[in-house]
């Protein structure tokens, strides 16, 4: 059973944990929405969407590709679908590596912070 400091600091933590992780969404999502904008744009410029390529690039990044596609000329359909694939692949990508980062940072700074409490037992001689 937890005593009650224990059960102050667990709680405490817990909470910590639930704000750190909406934070991480939060930012990883922003991040994602961010960069499919921009590689939307980048490559729908110089094309006969040019005019349309902010509109097409909000609707990818904010989930309704499908409905971006829908928007456009029947000849110019797959192109949209194939940048709005590309880009939601290389967001991932990007969002996946600064989840990576932040992890290895994360576990080497619970590595230093723990290897105190890894105390060794005295050895124990033969025979008692």
């Amino acid at each position: 059973m937890l005593r009650a400091r224990d059960r102050v600091v667990f709680l405490t933590l817990a909470r910590g944990g639930q704000v750190g992780v909406a934070t991480g969404v939060a930012a990883l999502g922003t991040t994602l929405a961010a960069r499919v904008h921009s590689l939307v744009l980048d490559d729908l410029r110089g094309t006969v969407l040019s005019g349309q390529m902010h509109t097409i690039a909000h609707q990818v990044s904010i989930g309704a590709a499908a409905q971006a596609v829908t928007s456009v000329p029947p000849a110019s359909r797959r192109g949209v679908a194939v940048a709005a694939r590309s880009a939601l692949v290389q967001g991932l990508n990007t969002i996946l590596l600064i989840a990576a980062v932040v992890a290895f940072i994360a576990a080497a700074w619970c590595a230093l912070i723990r290897e105190r409490d890894f105390v060794t037992a005295p050895s124990v001689a033969a025979g008692h």
